[in-house]
């Protein structure tokens, strides 16, 4: 034991003389390459590199003392090399899962107790267009019209309007112009119940347009011609065996008279080579385009003479053959300028009168003031006698006094309601 105690202190002296004389040694041929300038041990980049493989890898102990001595550089990535912690589930306030998912393990083995109860659920999903049955007692008969300038069918319930208009008077196929309808709007916003809308909107400009309602068990058809042009506001409908033209020429047009004569004709030209006898009608608001010009280059006849529009007759009707009995011009429900033209092939429907007295209190700001003004100066409520044993009679006598003041401020008055 001794022994080992004095071999100690001999070894731990030669380690360190060892180690000051190689310091010396190396700082001496230093000293001498730097004098003579060159270098004693040169290594280059592919050398360095060369020795990763070789070098052994430092085991943990040793790894963790480097890095406590501040000598290990950090890892790269956006830690650091600092090592990821995951939380415990009970330092979450919502419970949530932590893991890798199921990673080769087996549901078997992991039960799951709870799971999460499904919250969707199906809608169900209908077609917004309307869809009608086909009345073949009605399909060949020749449909009554409805036309308009509706100057803009966009404005606040003017599609509600339009239906109770059609409604009322049993109208078939509505000729619509000036819709202002774009891109933007859908059909199913616009539609009509028991009616198919068809529609050619104003390109790259506002306003203008037209549309045409035809009644679902007519079963229409758009038709297209041919040599079709965007900038012509004329769209084509097929409904029982008659073709319907929607035209709305405006007052400040983009192209000649002409040239939108030329092209109706060539439409009547393909509409007649393709069915020579189908009934063709031609409706909508022509504006400034007069009669001469429209009966001397297509043949049509025109059968509104009625003002639709101040003392000018705007909004027209052109027939291939007398089919229309009764015209007349009325007052839309819809707010425009302009006043409908309907068209019947047949007697239109009877219709019975019926009238309804309604009464009402009528209340104004005028009667408001009064009233306060009479409370105010009569001073009501303390003129007020109360008789605290009969109750029923403090009642009765409050009540008569407050509905003969009712009478006197708002007194009832009584209309007449037509239909």
């Amino acid at each position: 034991m001794n022994h080992c105690r004095l071999l100690s202190p001999i070894l731990l002296f030669v380690f360190t003389v060892e180690v000051v004389f190689v310091g010396i040694s190396m700082s001496f041929n230093g000293i001498i390459h730097q004098a003579t300038g060159e270098a004693d041990w040169t290594l280059t980049r592919q050398a360095i590199l060369s020795l990763r493989s070789t070098a052994a890898r430092p085991d943990r102990y040793t790894r963790q003392h480097i890095a406590s001595l501040g000598c290990a550089a950090s890892r790269r990535g956006c830690r650091g090399g600092r090592r990821k912690t995951k939380l415990q589930p009970t330092q979450y306030l919502i419970p949530v899962v932590i893991g890798t998912g199921n990673r080769g393990r087996n549901d078997m083995d992991y039960p799951r107790t709870n799971q999460r109860r499904r919250t969707l659920s199906s809608i169900k999903r209908h077609n917004a267009a309307p869809t009608c049955d086909v009345d073949q007692a009605n399909k060949d008969k020749v449909p009554s019209m409805y036309v308009l300038n509706a100057a803009a069918l966009t404005k606040p319930h003017a599609v509600q309007q339009l239906a109770a208009d059609l409604a009322s008077y049993e109208s078939d196929i509505a000729v619509i112009t000036e819709t202002h309808f774009k891109s933007k709007h859908d059909d199913a916003t616009l539609s009509i119940p028991g009616y198919t809308l068809s529609r050619r909107d104003r390109q790259r400009r506002r306003g203008g347009g037209v549309a045409v309602y035809t009644r679902c068990i007519l079963q229409p058809t758009v038709w297209t011609h041919s040599a079709d042009d965007l900038t012509y506001e004329l769209l084509w409908v097929r409904a029982a065996g008659v073709f319907i033209g929607a035209l709305y020429h405006p007052p400040r047009a983009q192209y000649s008279t002409q040239s939108l004569l030329n092209y109706i004709e060539a439409c009547l030209d393909e509409l007649t080579h393709q069915e020579p006898t189908a009934t063709i009608v031609l409706a909508g608001d022509f504006n400034q385009l007069t009669d001469d010009e429209m009966i001397g280059r297509t043949g049509l006849q025109q059968i509104v003479h009625q003002p639709t529009r101040g003392p000018k007759v705007l909004d027209r009707i052109f027939l291939s053959a007398p089919v229309y009995r009764t015209v007349r011009v009325v007052t839309s429900l819809m707010r425009s300028d302009h006043k409908a033209v309907i068209a019947y092939a047949d007697q239109p429907p009877v219709t019975l009168k019926t009238s309804v007295e309604k009464t009402f209190r009528p209340a104004s700001p005028t009667q408001h003031a009064a009233f306060l003004r009479f409370m105010q100066d009569s001073n009501f409520v303390d003129n007020y006698d109360i008789d605290e044993t009969d109750t029923q009679n403090d009642f009765n006598n409050f009540y008569q006094k407050a509905y003969q003041l009712l009478e006197h401020f708002y007194p009832t008055k009584t209309v007449t309601i037509s239909s």
